[in-house]
């Protein structure tokens, strides 16, 4: 089932993110890696880092595992 849910969230994370003119971003749960893919395509944007638990198969970008420990 496609919903609207992805791109809404996406548009409020780009409006939230480009005031701060940051150059780095962190997904801490990133899932699939969509929203860390879409983000590092922001104006200003250098580096993004997908971080979490599993890593999926399908993944859109290798996230970073976290075990809880580190």
């Amino acid at each position: 089932m496609i919903t609207g849910y992805r791109p809404r969230i996406l548009s409020q994370l780009q409006q939230t993110i480009a005031p701060l003119k940051a150059e780095r971003v962190l997904d801490f749960g990133s899932g699939d890696g969509y929203f860390a893919s879409h983000i590092s395509n922001l104006p200003g944007i250098r580096q993004v880092t997908p971080v979490d638990v599993v890593e999926r198969k399908q993944s859109l970008l290798k996230p970073i595992l976290y075990d809880g420990h580190r």
